[in-house]
């Protein structure tokens, strides 16, 4: 039996959906945080110094996932969130 796992990652945001799936997530993650703004401030920094190149992807990843806190139960809360931002050009897809 093999037990290798793939993991795949793309980076759907501004593309698929109008937002930013990690400042989603932490809407629901840390949702009880008093930090809560802080982490997303945070978070967002992460994601702009990656894509100005300033960081590379796997650190920016890493530490953004680290910063989220999330759990299974968090998911759901976040596809249903997703639906609303979906980009026009994929909704037809959808």
């Amino acid at each position: 039996m093999n037990t290798s796992r793939i993991i795949f990652v793309i980076d759907f945001d501004s593309t698929f959906i109008k937002s930013e799936t990690f400042e989603l997530l932490g809407k629901f993650s840390l949702a009880e945080q008093p930090e809560a703004e802080n982490i997303l401030k945070e978070i967002r920094q992460i994601t702009d110094d990656a894509m100005e190149g300033k960081i590379d992807f796997s650190a920016s990843l890493s530490r953004r996932i680290e910063l989220i806190a999330a759990e299974k139960k968090h998911i759901e809360p976040l596809i249903s969130e997703i639906r609303g931002y979906i980009s026009s050009s994929f909704s037809m897809l959808v």
